[in-house]
């Protein structure tokens, strides 16, 4: 579903991904968070890999902190996923 065409299948995905910490699903969002075209979307992938948590994530999270998520980063975990 997170290649899914409608946003709101996208979001629940990214919501079952989170609730069942599905580590498997990391690559896809890591690369969502990276090269998705929306903006909230490529959020909303760094908020999913932080709910996840585990070695894996946070591998990922540090990477993506040398990117252009710097800032998001920074305020989730300053502030809590949901913020």
């Amino acid at each position: 579903m997170l290649d899914g065409e409608y946003f709101e299948d996208i979001y629940e995905a990214m919501g079952a991904i989170s609730k069942k910490k599905l580590k498997s699903a990391l690559e896809r969002l890591k690369s969502m968070a990276l090269y998705e075209d929306d903006i909230a979307l490529q959020e909303e992938a760094v908020r999913t890999i932080r709910r996840i948590c585990g070695r894996k994530a946070l591998d990922i999270l540090r990477f993506l902190k040398t990117t252009n998520h710097k800032e998001l980063i920074d305020y989730i975990l300053k502030y809590g996923v949901d913020a």
